[in-house]
């Protein structure tokens, strides 16, 4: 079954649990505070990737289904936007269409 339907939106409060600058690119993990969310960001040019978890859905974007805009990515962090509009697993095995979008804005 695929619903298409909008389960949340707000702004969450992320941890940093574990960062990667290789080759001129960044990947990022995070943790939500006071929570089970995670998101990972990946920003390898052409492997692009947004991954979004927590105890309700599941989600992974990556081009087409996803628009990535970096701003800035060097060797003190990363910084830019992201824009999705995915199917996204809940926990229950239901499948939704999310729309997915944050900023983003992390340094070292």
């Amino acid at each position: 079954m695929v619903a298409l339907n909008i389960i949340e939106s707000g702004e969450y409060p992320w941890q940093p649990l574990a960062s990667q600058f290789s080759n001129g690119a960044w990947y990022m993990f995070f943790r939500e505070n006071g929570g089970i969310g995670r998101l990972a960001i990946n920003g390898t040019t052409g492997t692009y990737m947004v991954l979004f978890a927590n105890n309700e859905i599941q989600m992974t974007g990556v081009e087409p289904a996803c628009t990535f805009n970096f701003t800035r990515q060097d060797a003190n962090g990363a910084a830019g936007s992201f824009d999705c509009r995915l199917p996204g697993s809940k926990s229950d095995g239901t499948v939704v269409m999310v729309d997915f979008k944050g900023d983003f804005d992390g340094h070292i």
